[in-house]
């Protein structure tokens, strides 16, 4: 039995095949499946600006396939759009899982990690970088989004370290 579900987990089409069929219907399945994904419609972005992440939302934290990028390395060695973290999801309870894909997040998230959570989680999975905090400073801003002080920037203005 095949089941093909929505990005809402709902159930989209069923289909009960033989062994012999498995293989043409994973990979007709595959490709309707990631046509059925929600999407960033804009390629040219400056900043994306993620209001939550969770264990329930994704594995990673992120909905990669979502955002269109999981760490985003250029061939110039430049980070591709800069990825801002606000939240974690209530039923998360603290595992940031995830957090080292972003670029910049909230002090708000930081105070709700469970570290304990996190770092069980991402040492489970080896993606260890997953749990990387950013450095941060302190900005006068409501928000008081946190920035990165990534070696990237410092590559673009030309230095070498």
């Amino acid at each position: 039995m095949a089941i093909l579900e929505n990005s809402y987990d709902e159930t989209r089409d069923v289909a009960v095949l033989t062994p012999e069929r498995f293989t043409e219907y994973d990979v007709a399945w595959a490709k309707q499946s990631r046509s059925l994904m929600p999407r960033i419609p804009v390629r040219q972005l400056d900043l994306v600006v993620v209001e939550e992440m969770g264990k329930d939302v994704s594995g990673s934290g992120i909905d990669t396939n979502v955002i269109g990028f999981t760490r985003r390395l250029l061939a110039t060695g430049q980070t591709a759009v800069p990825l801002a973290v606000l939240g974690l999801t209530e039923k998360t309870e603290g595992n940031a899982m995830g957090i080292g894909l972003a670029d910049l997040t909230t002090r708000r998230l930081v105070e709700t990690v469970d570290r304990q959570k996190t770092y069980t989680n991402v040492l489970a999975t080896g993606s260890i970088p997953r749990a990387a905090f950013r450095l941060r400073s302190r900005m006068k801003r409501r928000s008081s989004i946190r920035s990165s002080a990534s070696w990237n920037t410092r590559r673009r203005r030309g230095s070498s370290g």
